[in-house]
């Protein structure tokens, strides 16, 4: 049975993005509340308002956008991530390798230490066993093969512990104290309390892009093989039958129950 779990509704009018801008490209985006963060290719991050309402006529939502301001980082480099923190009024970049903490507001880079050089991807920890309600915990990866943990507060990012590794992180997943991580063409979970590491299974990285995402306490999602969306535990077994996704798959989003996957075409979403 077919059931329409989402309305694409437009938010943001791409003239109105590139108005000034016209060889820019959208790199990354995210979204905290009302605000939306754009990281674009030519290091630019644009802050809108979202306002949503409903047509009186025809009772669609629908969205409109005003531009607070923009923020260039001078590097001349793309936007890779943006996470924003709202207990911390801040916002994470990762740009150039360097991961650096911006006031979510105006932009404003947080000049006290607040920064990591080397970093290739990071992650928020969504259950975080720090108690501290005014921190995050997140987890990077480093060139030089190696993830580290931090406690974010609102002017500083301070070293919590350092895992070495075989080889280099493309991209992670962080719950609790066990890193999901994706290495060039092997999976494995890593406990970096104890420093245990669990190989779970290899993928060809010319063929499979490397996802990893966390879906709930202790779930993970991976972009495996063949097109497929292996479920993992934090135990690394897996207890769910894997997902048959779109060939070339961009991303991959989680909106409880549902796993929406992005290719070069289409949007597909999956319970």
């Amino acid at each position: 049975m077919s059931v329409k779990a989402f309305e694409l509704v437009s938010a943001l009018e791409r003239i109105k993005l590139m108005s000034d801008r016209a060889k820019t490209q959208i790199e990354c985006i995210e979204v905290c509340g009302k605000n939306l963060y754009i990281g674009t290719s030519d290091c630019f991050i644009i802050h809108y308002i979202l306002q949503e309402s409903t047509a009186s006529s025809s009772g669609k939502v629908l969205f409109s956008s005003e531009k607070q301001q923009h923020k260039y980082l001078g590097v001349k480099k793309p936007i890779a991530q943006l996470k924003a923190a709202s207990a911390l009024n801040r916002i994470l970049v990762l740009c150039d390798n360097v991961l650096t903490l911006l006031n979510m507001f105006n932009l404003e880079p947080i000049t006290s230490g607040a920064k990591v050089k080397g970093v290739t991807s990071f992650c928020l920890n969504e259950n975080p066993t720090c108690s501290n309600p005014f921190s995050v915990e997140i987890c990077v990866s480093l060139k030089k093969k190696q993830v580290q943990v931090y406690t974010v507060t609102e002017d500083r990012i301070m070293h919590v512990k350092d895992v070495s590794l075989n080889d280099q992180v493309i991209t992670l997943g962080l719950d609790g104290c066990h890193i999901c991580a994706a290495m060039t063409n092997q999976y494995c979970m890593i406990n970096y309390k104890t420093g245990d590491i669990q190989d779970l299974f290899p993928y060809n990285n010319e063929h499979t892009k490397a996802i990893v995402k966390r879906i709930g306490k202790g779930d993970f999602l991976l972009g495996g093989p063949s097109s497929l969306g292996m479920f993992v535990t934090s135990d690394g077994i897996s207890q769910r039958p894997p997902l048959q996704w779109s060939h070339d798959l961009v991303s991959v989003g989680y909106v409880h129950p549902y796993i929406v996957a992005l290719n070069s075409e289409f949007i597909t979403v999956h319970r």
